[in-house]
């Protein structure tokens, strides 16, 4: 295991140390803190709700449960492929 975190600090070790360090850092934390946020309100993205949805198209009437947790995940996706 230490020589997989080895390899990995030593293959971005000008990210993380570099010149560059300061923008990566600012995107990690970003990052970071949107998918705390995220799941501090997975209640208002998934599941039932106690307030009614609004469409965002005609296409897309109402909320199909499976597809908002699929929505839900790809975004903690999203966000790991952004780091």
């Amino acid at each position: 295991m230490a020589a997989l975190i080895f390899s990995l600090v030593a293959a971005n070790r000008r990210l993380l140390f570099g010149v560059a360090s300061t923008a990566f850092w600012l995107k990690t934390t970003i990052v970071v803190a949107f998918s705390v946020g995220l799941m501090m309100s997975s209640r208002l993205w998934i599941g039932p709700r106690s307030y009614p949805t609004a469409p965002v198209s005609d296409l897309l009437q109402f909320s199909i449960a499976p597809a908002d947790l699929l929505l839900f995940a790809a975004l903690f996706a999203l966000a790991a492929a952004i780091l």
